[in-house]
């Protein structure tokens, strides 16, 4: 029901771009979009929550050092057979498309802290010949990794319903996030159409 309904959003949010010239912010566990003036946003608009994370490079990765960039956001676990794979090949497309751009970045979280190490991550990127400079795979607490994962980005199925705190997290949910930590953009990682439209999105981003 909610992969349907982020379809309608998404048709919605094309047509309306062609009038706007500006995407909208996504404030809510629905993925409702609103377009709000820039100029106008409230101290208490949804934002990405702080964090403290490791990533395959054994550096420091945090809300504070992203600041300034335009980044994509998702979640995973090296060990995945299935959707994982699927957006990490879709990912590498924005990571061909955006490699010379200084202020983007991509940012991968393991759901599976206790077994991706940063060793294990590296290995991850070495097997898919990701750029360590732009696509940071991080690791850190299951806790605030799952509390980003379902406060900051919504990225729970059942997002609103009562979920045990322990349990998996697994979505395809890709996330665009602007130089403030606003969610401006919701895409399904595993369709590669929906990467054309990122790629749309951050282009639009970067030439605010």
């Amino acid at each position: 029901m909610k992969f349907f309904k982020l379809i309608l959003i998404f048709t919605i949010i094309s047509c309306s771009k062609e009038q706007k010239f500006e995407l909208p912010y996504f404030t809510t566990s629905d993925f409702t979009p609103h377009w709000i003036n820039s100029k106008s946003i409230q101290d208490n608009t949804h934002k990405i929550s702080d964090f403290k994370l490791i990533s395959q490079n054994n550096e420091e990765i945090t809300r504070e050092n992203l600041k300034g960039n335009i980044y994509v956001a998702n979640f995973f676990f090296t060990s995945c057979p299935s959707i994982c794979p699927k957006m990490t090949n879709n990912l590498k497309i924005i990571e061909k498309k955006f490699i010379n751009q200084n202020n983007f970045k991509i940012i991968s979280h393991s759901v599976t802290p206790w077994i991706d190490t940063p060793e294990t991550l590296k290995s991850y990127e070495k097997n898919y010949n990701i750029n360590g400079r732009m696509w940071n795979l991080v690791t850190g607490e299951k806790k605030l990794i799952y509390d980003l994962a379902r406060n900051s980005y919504f990225a729970e199925e059942n997002f609103g319903l009562i979920n045990d705190e322990n349990d998996f997290i697994h979505t395809e949910l890709v996330f665009l996030i602007d130089k403030k930590s606003y969610i401006r953009g919701v895409y399904n990682g595993t369709l590669k159409i929906e990467m054309k439209r990122l790629i749309e999105d951050i282009s639009l981003l970067i030439n605010i």
